[in-house]
């Protein structure tokens, strides 16, 4: 589906797994898609370690979902950009690229924008106790579940 991402880091991030269903029911594949957060500093981090001239992966954990076991990443895309809130709302940029189910969502610090959002199939699943955060080499624990945007090693 990608392009090899030239990239040595990635993006695992939760989203609540009804904004993803909204997203993928709204826009098409090639569409951008934003979601608030209130982790600035990660998401400013990962936007400078990936540059402007690079391309980077996101893995998305689908949150408040009633699914048990092992923590998995089921939803991919391709990162685009990250930029602050206007007074707690997406700025005109990427205010469009918002799934309706956010709607309701209250002030966010800031909004970063991926495109080519995809559910995985089951056997594309990525377990994140396989995944390691940016310059570590212990991987996460077997019961790890983010709860904000984290850079991660590459997966790929």
């Amino acid at each position: 589906m990608f392009e090899e991402s030239n990239a040595h880091v990635a993006l695992l991030a939760p989203v609540p797994e009804g904004h993803l269903l909204s997203a993928l029911s709204c826009f098409g594949l090639g569409d951008r898609v934003a979601f608030g957060s209130n982790a600035a500093m990660p998401l400013a981090t990962f936007k400078h370690l990936v540059g402007a001239d690079s391309t980077a992966d996101v893995l998305i954990y689908a949150s408040e979902t009633p699914v048990k076991g092992v923590p998995r990443a089921t939803y991919r895309a391709r990162w685009v950009d990250y930029m602050g809130a206007v007074g707690g709302k997406a700025p005109a940029s990427c205010a469009a690229f918002r799934p309706p189910s956010a709607a309701g969502d209250g002030a966010w610090d800031s909004f970063w924008i991926v495109t080519g959002l995809r559910k995985l199939e089951d056997a594309e699943f990525v377990d994140i106790k396989s995944l390691s955060g940016l310059k570590k080499r212990a991987r996460f624990a077997s019961n790890f579940v983010p709860l904000g945007p984290t850079i991660i090693n590459t997966p790929f």
